[in-house]
């Protein structure tokens, strides 16, 4: 209940945090929120961005690279930073490392995105679904993440992926952006879950 009457009220001020992080209206945002750590593979999902972005390169314009936010801090941050510092600056144009947010703050980035990501390893439940879940979001998560079989049911509110494949996670993400109705519909079916 908290979560979804946050995430109700966030949708007021959402393009002023778009207006805050400089996304453009037309793109999707791909969230990540969870403690920067190596067991939470937010490298793997920086992996499958930059699979992205090469692939936009080659698709129709139609076809928009989404921006990728990434709410948290942790151990793995500066390599985080360091790979993105190594790949093609166009391609990490599109990410945006926000730090740490507190609980009453997450609404807000739950709410302003299309999809979200949580590609753990030995992830014993994750709540952070749950939450994503109650704003109405897409999930896609790996299938070593604890409430994978319970929440997230494949091709319909979201994707799950073979933890640490980078390109299956890229897949999933690109098949869930594919069709913002499609999208929007996971959205859906995650809150009716969820509730």
């Amino acid at each position: 209940a908290f979560f979804q009457q946050r995430c109700g009220a966030a949708s007021a001020s959402r393009e002023q945090l778009r207006q805050e992080l400089s996304l453009e209206v037309n793109r999707p945002v791909v969230l990540f929120a969870s403690k920067l750590l190596a067991r939470k593979r937010c490298m793997d999902l920086v992996g499958a961005y930059l699979e992205l972005a090469a692939r936009s390169r080659s698709a129709p314009a139609s076809r928009r690279l989404p921006y990728l936010l990434i709410v948290g801090e942790g151990e793995e941050r500066t390599q985080i930073e360091a790979r993105l510092r190594q790949a093609n600056q166009e391609d990490c144009d599109g990410v945006r490392i926000i730090g740490f947010r507190n609980q009453s703050e997450l609404p807000r980035s739950y709410d302003l995105c299309d999809v979200f990501v949580l590609p753990s390893v030995q992830e014993p439940w994750g709540l952070v679904v749950n939450e994503a879940m109650n704003a109405g979001r897409a999930i896609v998560v790996s299938d070593q993440v604890g409430c994978q079989p319970d929440l997230v049911l494949h091709g319909s509110n979201g994707q799950v992926f073979p933890a640490e494949n980078v390109t299956a996670l890229a897949d999933a993400i690109e098949r869930v952006l594919a069709d913002d109705v499609v999208c929007r519909k996971m959205g859906e079916r995650s809150q009716e879950r969820i509730q």
